[in-house]
């Protein structure tokens, strides 16, 4: 990687550059992971358990990477390397990242404090796995080596620009002070532009400035400056397939991933080019801009002697460089650039607009009048409330379920599994159509006649999302009762008489062990089948068949759907922020539906046959996320919806009920 060193004097080049190599050599030697022959190799090779020599120059670093773990709550974490290798391989592997299960056996290879052992002169690694990946602290560790080294031989104004991380000292030989340029993060669309082309070298241009930085400013404890520094983190920097990059976290044993929403870049202003490499590193680590900024701000107040400022982007609109200081950047350092027009990098069409509260809500009819719905009654607490949504989530090891509700009726709930207040039973009712005309489930009356058919819960975990509550609960009993069928409604249509068989003879089913009686009861009920769709960050159309999708009314304009963690459209699905289609799909499509349940590219011709042929599509942006097990939970709000003209009388949602397509009513 290229470095610029500047001071005032041209006569003193050649000196410069002596030392420039001098410290080059020296990191090459002792801090270089990629150079075989360097001491941080040699500890990385050391077997576990065995103390190894710890020669002064490697100390001093893991010196300053104690100091860093500490300061960022271990969210930097040099331990952390051994995921990024492995979703790495695994991605150019078998074009999928790891499954949760290949990387588990990393869990006892990572925590700094615990896996490293140091005395005053050995190092010791605790686990086989266990490396030691300085890549986030070590660039501007040498910077720093660099400055100092500079200042020593009495070169008191220099400034040190080693690949976008910078140290000053003093002022620029015009008496002005130094000033350093910060990048906009470029659009995901140019960034796989550069990938897929192998330009990655001119991923960044001249019109890219989105602040200066400038090291002249009062710090907390001095009144004049005596050196700072700056270092930049982002998503693009070493960006891979689906759009994981680089930057891991140790408690989701997972690397992070850029979309729209995503924290994309985020530089920052400290006492040394070290600390401010790592603290920008560990501020990467969150899903989001306003919890990474809220990071850097509690720093910025706890530690001013350390960490003087910040400058946090992600690629949603309008983010830059208008927004408020106080929630993007440290007005006493950085300064937005002046531009004509701001410097978008949205990827967002911007051709559909968000919904109203009421039309949201009018969303959710339309989408309910092209569904199959099934209905239940929960109890909890001595209380009641109708579920308009149950269905499996992940059945391995446990068997969980999922449901939503309102905000208030798990209020009290316990996941403590001997609490009476972690109970909960959830039975199907037989609905009859109602006679009125509207398609909310508020018109449909219910009969008080039970059928038996329950399932018993153990609280699992709850999230509040958007004014509703997201249920996860764990089977522990399954009941089909007495009834001989009960009936699925279809908004006063479709299915409105369909018998639901249970066909599985009562006699055998207690004997069944729990795993199956669970999966009996969730694939007797009807499900419309739908087609979800994404982009990649690399520009992939992806696509994927789903039973999972539910429209509750609780949830208040949102849909959800899970998705296996084996799949490649998980691989490729966005975080929160991103967008998503959803399709019910006709009994015109069941070949569609066939296709993408192995198969995750999508094609032109069938994502025509899709829009075009469906019930009724959704686009929705990602709103919450969760991680059950092998499955990937995902709350989307709803943006826009579209119900295709149909050239085809008598044309019927396909449905999945016993384990096969039904095209027939």
């Amino acid at each position: 990687m290229p470095y610029v060193v500047l001071v005032p004097t041209v006569a003193d080049a050649p000196a410069v550059q002596r030392l420039a190599d001098d410290v080059f050599a020296h990191a090459h030697t002792y801090l270089n992971a990629w150079n075989p022959a360097s001491e941080l190799t040699a500890v990385n090779s050391q077997k576990p358990a065995k103390p190894r020599p710890l020669s002064p120059h490697l100390a001093a670093l893991f010196d300053v990477v104690d100091r860093a773990f500490d300061l960022t709550g271990g969210r930097f974490d040099p331990t952390t390397g051994v995921i990024s290798r492995a979703y790495e391989n695994c991605i150019a592997d078998n074009a999928r990242p790891p499954l949760p299960a290949e990387t588990a056996r990393y869990k006892h290879a990572i925590g700094w404090r615990k896996r490293i052992s140091r005395t005053a002169d050995t190092v010791t690694r605790g686990n086989a796995n266990t490396i030691v990946d300085v890549d986030g602290i070590a660039k501007g560790f040498v910077i720093d080596l660099l400055v100092a080294a500079l200042v020593n031989a009495g070169h008191l104004n220099c400034y040190v620009d080693w690949a976008g991380d910078i140290r000053a000292q003093g002022h620029h030989p015009d008496g002005r002070p130094w000033r350093s340029a910060v990048m906009a993060p470029p659009s995901l669309k140019r960034v796989f532009g550069h990938w897929k082309d192998g330009t990655m070298d001119e991923l960044l241009r001249d019109d890219d400035v989105a602040f200066f930085a400038d090291f002249a400013f009062d710090r907390a404890n001095a009144g004049k400056l005596d050196g700072a520094a700056i270092a930049t983190s982002g998503d693009y920097f070493a960006v891979q397939r689906y759009g994981f990059h680089h930057i891991a976290r140790a408690d989701t044993l997972s690397v992070m991933k850029a979309n729209q929403m995503s924290v994309a870049s985020v530089c920052v202003a400290a006492s040394t080019c070290a600390i401010a490499d790592a603290v920008a590193t560990a501020s990467m680590t969150f899903d989001r801009l306003p919890q990474a900024v809220a990071f850097l701000q509690q720093l910025v107040d706890s530690h001013p002697d350390t960490v003087y400022g910040y400058c946090a982007m992600d690629r949603a609109e309008a983010t830059w460089p208008d927004a408020p200081a106080k929630s993007l950047y440290s007005a006493n350092i950085f300064s937005p650039a002046l531009r004509s027009e701001p410097n978008s990098t949205s990827t967002s069409s911007g051709d559909e607009k968000g919904l109203s509260a009421a039309e949201r809500q009018q969303a959710v009819g339309d989408i309910g009048h092209h569904t199959v719905t099934n209905y239940y009654r929960c109890t909890f607490d001595g209380a009641e409330i109708e579920l308009d949504n149950f269905r499996g989530c992940s059945m391995q090891p446990e068997q969980v379920v999922l449901f939503v509700t309102d905000d208030e009726f798990f209020k009290r709930a316990s996941l403590v599994a001997e609490d009476p207040l972690n109970q909960v039973r959830v039975e199907l009712l037989a609905p009859r159509p109602s006679t009125s005309s509207s398609s909310s489930s508020s018109s449909l009356m219910l009969d008080e006649r039970k059928t038996g058919v329950t399932a018993d819960l153990s609280l699992k975990n709850i999230s509040v999302v958007g004014g509703c509550t997201v249920v996860q609960a764990v089977v522990t009993a399954v009941s089909l009762g007495e009834a001989e069928f009960v009936q699925a409604i279809y908004r006063d249509t479709y299915l409105a008489k369909r018998a639901v068989a249970l066909d599985v003879p009562r006699s055998k089913l207690p004997f069944y062990p729990l795993d199956k009686q669970t999966k009996t009861l969730l694939r007797q009920m009807p499900s419309a089948m739908w087609v979800v769709s994404t982009s990649a960050a690399h520009g992939e159309d992806l696509a994927m068949t789903a039973t999972s999708v539910t429209v509750p009314a609780a949830a208040r304009g949102m849909i959800c759907f899970n998705v296996g963690h084996s799949s490649a459209f998980y691989a490729g699905l966005g975080g929160v922020g991103a967008g998503v289609r959803l399709f019910a799909l006709s009994t015109r499509q069941k070949d569609i539906a066939e296709r993408y349940v192995t198969r995750a590219a999508l094609g032109k011709e069938d994502r025509t046959r899709v829009e075009e042929e469906c019930m009724v599509a959704a686009s929705c942006t990602i709103e919450h996320t969760e991680d059950v097990q092998d499955h990937h939970i995902v709350l989307t709000k709803i943006d826009g919806v579209k119900v295709p003209e149909k050239d085809e009388e008598g044309l019927m949602p396909l449905v999945w009920q016993h384990g096969k397509l039904i095209t027939e009513s």
